[in-house]
């Protein structure tokens, strides 16, 4: 059981590692540091769920991990 708690804790960190990670490039590519015409074309949203899912299921690999 101590195994799984560990299992899940690290999965869950490495996914919001990951998330943290992909956040990043997410905002310098998608146009935001331009002030010209790219400024108003926003996050894509493909992007936001990529980033989103991954925080997400961290936190719920570390939250299940916790819970054991």
């Amino acid at each position: 059981m101590e195994t799984l708690r560990i299992f899940l804790e690290g999965l869950g960190i490495l996914s919001i590692v990951a998330a943290l990670a992909c956040a990043g490039p997410t905002f310098v590519f998608s146009g935001l540091r331009s002030l010209g015409s790219g400024a108003s074309r926003g996050l894509r949203p493909a992007a936001v769920v990529v980033i989103g899912g991954l925080a997400g299921v961290g936190i719920l690999l570390f939250w299940a991990g916790r819970s054991l």
